[in-house]
């Protein structure tokens, strides 16, 4: 991309690519991180063959803005990851729980790969009630998920959800 030498300002210059080369911008972005990924395995698995290499995903479509804000394309990063675990934290994104089945449903068809999402289990500014946490933990269960992580483990321990996780991971008839 060639921009135009009368943009002299940083904004301007920035300007003129959002505005006629967002494209070719965001899929620059997505190629320079899947690189980097790629430079990560080389080096863990040079050291440690066995090592996987997983991702903490944004759950994002691109229509959402996963390659143009985020820079992270499945697909490319396909080639270099063993797990991916999107970030499935529905309330955060104000977002029904259903919706992180949809989330699972995309990273598992454009990656190949398992997927382990992490998923949201409430906080002190947004708590979540054992029910909640239970509805999600089977909707998970009924997506293509091959794991499952949670954040935040302190939050879990301190509001005593060790039963309420263990009602809800077993196994569903």
């Amino acid at each position: 991309i060639t921009i135009p030498s009368d943009l002299t300002q940083i904004r301007q210059k920035a300007g003129w690519i959002l505005s006629r080369k967002k494209y070719e911008w965001s899929r620059w972005k997505c190629r320079n991180i899947a690189e980097f990924v790629e430079s990560v395995r080389r080096e863990i698995k040079s050291s440690n063959p066995k090592m996987l290499l997983g991702v903490f995903g944004v759950p994002w479509k691109p229509k959402e803005g996963l390659w143009e804000i985020v820079g992270q394309d499945y697909s490319l990063l396909a080639d270099h990851v063993d797990v991916f675990s999107p970030m499935v934290y529905y309330p955060l994104n104000k977002r029904p729980g259903i919706w992180m089945v949809d989330a699972i449903d995309y990273v598992a068809s454009e990656t190949k790969h398992p997927v382990w999402p992490i998923l949201f289990v409430g906080d002190s500014y947004h708590p979540l009630s054992l029910m909640e946490i239970e509805a999600a933990i089977i909707l998970v269960a009924q997506s293509p998920a091959q794991g499952i992580l949670f954040i935040s483990l302190s939050d879990i321990v301190q509001r005593r959800l060790e039963p309420a996780l263990q009602r809800a991971l077993r196994p569903i008839p």
